[in-house]
């Protein structure tokens, strides 16, 4: 699991919404840091899976067929609420926290 990566390369909101850096260099070097993942990801899988949080978002195929989820809002998560709110094995009644 990585997470924010790229986050030096997105200094402004405009760019952090967009998923795509401003400057020549910082999109290079964005590329040349998803380039390496895909890479190394080709070449261990099936065995290998790398989850990335981040606001990249390159117009590439290789990497948008990679995407597996682009959208965290209006009640999308990584953890369904579900999830949290099923009772855990072997958790009892009374190790529950009080309404």
């Amino acid at each position: 699991m990585l997470d924010q990566l790229t986050q030096a390369y997105y200094p402004s909101e405009v760019e952090q919404r967009s998923g795509v850096p401003e400057g020549e260099e910082d999109r290079a070097a964005v590329l040349r840091l998803f380039q390496l993942l895909h890479t190394v990801v080709e070449e261990l899988a099936p065995g290998m899976q790398v989850i990335v949080c981040d606001h990249a978002n390159l117009p590439d195929s290789w990497f948008q067929q990679a995407v597996g989820h682009n959208n965290w809002r209006e009640g999308r998560k990584l953890i369904p609420d579900a999830w949290i709110e099923q009772a855990q094995p072997g958790q009892h009644a009374e190790d529950e926290p009080p309404s």
